[in-house]
C-alpha cells in the first residue's frame, strides 16, 4: 500500500535501508496526520457560529470549506511551504 517492501531474503543492508524507509515513512505519516488535526481545529474555530456546536455535519462543514484546487494548493502551501508550492505551481502551472 505505501509502496515499502522489505522481502525476506534481503540482505542486512538492504533490510537495514528498508526498515530506516520504513521509520521516516510512518514518521512522516504522523506529523501529516497532527497537521491535520490542528488545522481541522483552526478551520473550526474560525465558524463564530459553531462554538457551542458538538457535531457538524459533514454536509455543512463542506459547504463551508469547498475542496477546489485552490484550496489544496493552500494546504499544500501551509503544510510545506511557499518555496515548494512554487515549485510545484512552474511545473503543472497556475491555473488554480
Amino acid at each position: 500500500m505505501n509502496g515499502i517492501g522489505i522481502p525476506v531474503s534481503a540482505s542486512k543492508e538492504d533490510l537495514d535501508a528498508g526498515v530506516r524507509e520504513l521509520i521516516a515513512f510512518s514518521r512522516a505519516t504522523c506529523e501529516l496526520s497532527d497537521w491535520g488535526i490542528l488545522r481541522v481545529r483552526e478551520l473550526f474555530e474560525s465558524v463564530l457560529a459553531w462554538s457551542d456546536e458538538k457535531l457538524i455535519p459533514i454536509s455543512e462543514w463542506q459547504k463551508k470549506f469547498k475542496s477546489t484546487r485552490k484550496t489544496s494548493l493552500e494546504a499544500f502551501r501551509l503544510y510545506y511551504g511557499v518555496d515548494l508550492l512554487l515549485d510545484l505551481q512552474k511545473k503543472v502551472g497556475n491555473d488554480a
